[in-house]
This record gives structure tokens, sequence and C-alpha cells, in this order.
């Protein structure tokens, strides 16, 4: 690897995460040479850098990502594996969630011309760009703090847990309640309850959410209030796997919107 030039570069969770995703290339590059079938590495990258300023230990997955995206997790491996091109709707829904242009996804575009920061400025409030940041955000992930935290909003903030399973507040918010517990001085509103719900791991997560009406103070003029005012009232659409990855996917869309200031979180854009 490279030397590190940049703060955030010299991360151990950013360096380790990126080592592994030049494993894989190196790898992959070996196969393709073999089989002739050029494949797509600009979509795992996205899935990497997601997986950094989240808090994961391994990249995000393509079921992950595709249910982000809208898409079938098919059409996301198909791409990544060269057996279709990117198509431009895809490409819309990836623009989306991470601002990265078709010319960069299809290999068009220097890689260098998109990167971590460039998903940071994304989301410039949810994805942290120092060193420490990375590593803080990584350590709530940690079987410590977390067990600690998960404990401590399982008992204050029971609405959010209620009968959820699989549902797990994503990395910014413990955050954002750790702060609360440990820095009193900085103490303020905690994050809308919608925003807990970016990056959902699956249907399940978003369907408790509409069930629950956790997404009711989505702001007025979004993304995720016009996909959620235009649901069928009846009871089958929180079966549908499909209505729930529109609104996950409408949901992320939001969170960027407000954090870029294009949208208000009180619902004037």
């Amino acid at each position: 690897m490279s030397t590190p030039n940049s703060d955030y570069e010299t991360s151990r969770h950013y360096m380790e995460l990126m080592k592994g995703l030049k494993d894989w290339e190196t790898k992959t590059r070996v196969r393709q040479d073999k089989d002739g079938r050029e494949r797509n590495y600009r979509i795992p990258r996205l899935r990497t850098f997601f997986a950094v300023g989240l808090g994961r230990s391994v990249s995000v997955s393509q079921a992950e990502f595709s249910f982000w995206c809208g898409m079938s997790r098919d059409m996301i491996a198909a791409v990544e594996s060269g057996k279709t091109k990117i198509t431009a709707g895809l490409a819309g829904r990836i623009y989306d969630l991470t601002g990265a242009e078709l010319s960069w996804l299809n290999g068009r575009a220097d890689e260098e011309t998109y990167g971590y920061p460039s998903l940071h400025a994304w989301f410039p409030r949810t994805m942290p760009l120092t060193k420490n940041g990375i590593e803080r955000v990584h350590g709530y992930r940690d079987s410590l703090y977390y067990a600690m935290i998960h404990h401590i909003l399982g008992s204050l903030s029971r609405r959010w847990y209620r009968n959820t399973g699989e549902v797990l507040l994503p990395a910014p918010v413990i955050k954002k309640a750790f702060d609360h517990f440990t820095f009193p001085e900085n103490w303020g509103p905690y994050p809308p309850l919608w925003e807990a719900f970016a990056f959902a791991p699956g249907p399940n997560a978003i369907r408790r959410a509409i069930e629950e009406k956790m997404l009711d103070d989505a702001p007025a003029d979004s993304p995720l209030r016009k996909v959620l005012d235009s649901m069928p009232q009846t009871d089958a659409v929180t079966g549908d796997s499909r209505f729930m990855s529109e609104v996950c996917h409408n949901l992320i869309r939001t969170l960027s919107l407000v954090e870029r200031g294009l949208v208000s979180a009180s619902g004037s854009a």
C-alpha cells in the first residue's frame, strides 16, 4: 500500500478495509485475465467506502447495497461480475446514494476522481473524515461500547427497540447518544427518529419502522415524505419487500439532502 497522505487514511480501520479491497481486486483481476470478462471494480469500492464511514468491519454486502439502491441483488452482482453493463437507471440510483457519476461508475473516469472524501461530502455529518472520527465510529461497533450503549438505549428508548428484532441503530446515532452522556456541555437534541433507519439492513427494519410510525417525523418536503405519502393504505404494503427498498432508498436520499443543506429537517427546502 502507498504511504497515507491524509489524516483519514492513517486510520487503522480505513487501512484494513482498503487493503482487503486491494487484495480482492488483485485476485479478481487474475480471474478476469483467465475468462476475459471485465469486472466492475467501482461498485465494490463504494461498498468499502460505506463500511469505513458506517463503522463496519467488512464491506457492505451486495444484498444491503442493492436494497439501498432499490434494485435487485442479481442486478448488482451481474454488473460487478461483468455479465452486464451498468444501466443509466442503476447509475442514477447509485448517484442518489453516493454522488458518484456514471463516468466513474463505468470506469471511464479516473479512479482517483472519486474517493472516500467524496462520500463524506454526500453525508458530511454521518461519515467522519478524520482518523479519530473513523476510529471512534468503528469503536461504537466494538463489543464493549456497543453492549453498553445498546443496553442504555434499550431501556431508555423502548419505542425504538420494541419488537424490532434485527433493527440496530446505526453507529452515528449511537455516537450521538454516547456524546450525550459523556459530554454534557454539548447536549443537544437527538437526531430525528427517521434518521435512525437510514442504511437499514433489509426490509424487516423498514417494515417495522413504518408499522411503529417511526418515520412519521420525516421532513415534509423530502423524497422520503413523498414516497410514504404515496404508500397505499393497505396491510399488504408492508409485506412488499420492493416497496420497503424504495422507502429505504428515499430515506437515504433524504438524509444526504438534509446533511448537505438542500432540504430542511423541518420540511422547507
